[in-house]
């Protein structure tokens, strides 16, 4: 039925299952989370270890015959992914196959998806020990290339610089995809070792939305999970707290662009989790969050300052970034005029209808996700991460009960940590 939000299962082992029917869609997609939190090292590790474990199982022991066998199971989508939410690096699963009434017999291909996940997982393709050498030779490199390959978005580099100054090796701070710096110390026997551990101690999350079947918790704990699980400590700790302010401080980065980014990095002492989360979200949308907003309207339209501006969250390490593409002389024009409007936030110079724009905005994303299966999970998933479950009705609720004092007060506890300028004229720290 549009409308619904997943049901949370516990079948045992730290393995939760959310299941969420909706007939609409002809297929049924799993999403399997492994989760852990982001430390130095590991998380090169687990990043060479989610693009192996696409490389093939045992009994399909290469990319050719694993692409045969999903073609067998009516064109069916596979994928690995090593992602970051917050402070937590994820191996992300997916599998989306047709729905048994859709094909011409009503054969069920989703037990035998989940069977190949299982495999993928517990019998990855190894010899002496190990994943194959010549696999992970080849992954190092390529995971190296695409490292390289995202200095190309200047915008997307700005902002991990930024994040990386304000937590460096603190969890929020550490990237995905890892470092080629550890690939030294990383080989193939001990790389199998950590990726066993991971699987037997890890946190696990798998979300089913389409049209699954009756029973599938026994089904997926049958053919899913064929490894020993050993599960350890709480299924999600809290987040972490990010560092303690270093800042306000200011560094210049020269590098080739054709227009300088901006980025400024806050501290605003709210995750997903605080009460205050919804009144954050709400100061986000006003401040920066669309073309109705402070910062687009009165930095980039009326003054003219910048080619493009915006904010965002980090939602569970309670983080806010203003990112603007400006001109190098336009850079202290731009900052004062960036206080000025985070000012008005803060004394609830904004009108009613400002917020009632944003407020309605915000609870239309909310059921726009009945289209889009992808989004539902992973507003769920994040959720869980920050050790919540709230119902979409819920949340449509909190946001209706924010008042424009609580937008103002939620502004006023903003702390600017760091401002990071891709410089294409001139470099090095100032004052």
């Amino acid at each position: 039925m549009a409308g619904g939000d997943f049901t949370l299962q516990r079948l045992g082992r730290d393995l939760s299952l959310y299941l969420h029917a909706d007939e609409r869609f002809k297929t049924t997609r799993v999403d399997l989370f492994l989760s852990t939190v982001l430390r130095r090292g590991a998380h090169t590790r687990l990043a060479l270890i989610g693009r192996l474990l696409e490389r093939g199982t045992r009994r399909l022991p290469d990319l050719q015959r694993l692409n045969a066998f999903l073609d067998e199971l009516f064109g069916a989508n596979f994928s690995v992914e090593v992602e970051a939410l917050g402070d937590h690096q994820l191996l992300h699963l997916g599998l989306e196959v047709v729905a048994s009434r859709f094909l011409p017999k009503g054969e069920d291909v989703l037990a035998p998806g989940l069977a190949v996940l299982g495999e993928v997982l517990a019998d990855p393709e190894t010899e002496e020990g190990g994943f194959r050498r010549d696999y992970l030779r080849q992954e190092k490199q390529a995971l190296a290339a695409y490292i390289r390959s995202l200095n190309n978005d200047k915008s997307a580099y700005a902002h991990r610089r930024c994040l990386e100054l304000m937590c460096g090796d603190d969890p929020c701070g550490l990237p995905a995809h890892g470092d080629p710096a550890d690939y030294r110390g990383i080989d193939a026997r001990r790389l199998l070792n950590s990726h066993r551990q991971l699987l037997a101690t890890a946190p696990m999350a798998v979300f089913i939305s389409g049209q699954p079947a009756p029973g599938i918790g026994e089904q997926l704990e049958h053919d899913l999970v064929c490894w020993e699980r050993r599960p350890e400590g709480q299924a999600h700790p809290p987040p972490a707290p990010c560092p303690p302010l270093a800042g306000p401080r200011e560094l210049f980065e020269p590098h080739e662009v054709s227009q300088g980014r901006l980025v400024l990095g806050y501290r605003t002492g709210i995750n997903m989790a605080d009460a205050d989360y919804p009144a954050l979200l709400l100061c986000n949308a006003l401040l920066g969050g669309d073309a109705q907003s402070l910062l687009f309207r009165q930095v980039r339209e009326s003054a003219g300052l910048c080619y493009h501006i915006g904010s965002q969250l980090e939602s569970l390490c309670g983080l806010l970034f203003i990112e603007a593409g400006i001109e190098p002389r336009a850079y202290p024009q731009v900052r004062a005029e960036i206080g000025r409007q985070l000012a008005v936030l803060q004394q609830g110079g904004f009108s009613a209808t400002d917020l009632a724009v944003c407020r309605i905005l915000l609870q239309r994303n909310l059921w726009a996700m009945d289209d889009n299966a992808e989004g539902l999970v992973r507003f769920h998933y994040q959720q869980s991460l920050a050790g919540i479950d709230r119902s979409r009705p819920e949340w449509h609720q909190r946001l209706e009960s924010v008042q424009a004092a609580d937008v103002a007060r939620v502004a006023g506890r903003f702390q600017l940590d760091t401002a990071f300028f891709l410089d294409p004229e001139q470099g090095g720290w100032r004052p």
